[in-house]
């Protein structure tokens, strides 16, 4: 449900998100290994030249984003009261 809601809001971008299974020991890879849903990587699409000097990203894809960010935080937010 998460996931197609994500990609549903990047699809008003007409762009597509893609799932893949990743390894490695973010929050979200540990949280996997649970069993939960977890979406990472909602940052900068990665230009090439990870964990290198030369590492970099495309600045293209900051806003869009930055957009779908926001938006998964609207929508998992709707019909919660307010906590603060």
């Amino acid at each position: 449900m998460l996931i197609k809601c994500a990609q549903n809001i990047y699809g008003e971008l007409d762009k597509q998100l893609c799932t893949v299974g990743a390894g490695g020991s973010s929050d979200a890879n540990w949280a996997a290994a649970t069993g939960a849903v977890a979406i990472d990587g909602l940052g900068p699409v990665k230009g090439g030249k990870n964990h290198t000097e030369r590492e970099c990203s495309k600045v293209s894809s900051v806003v869009p984003r930055m957009y779908l960010l926001a938006r998964m935080l609207m929508e998992c937010g709707k019909g919660k009261e307010n906590i603060f």
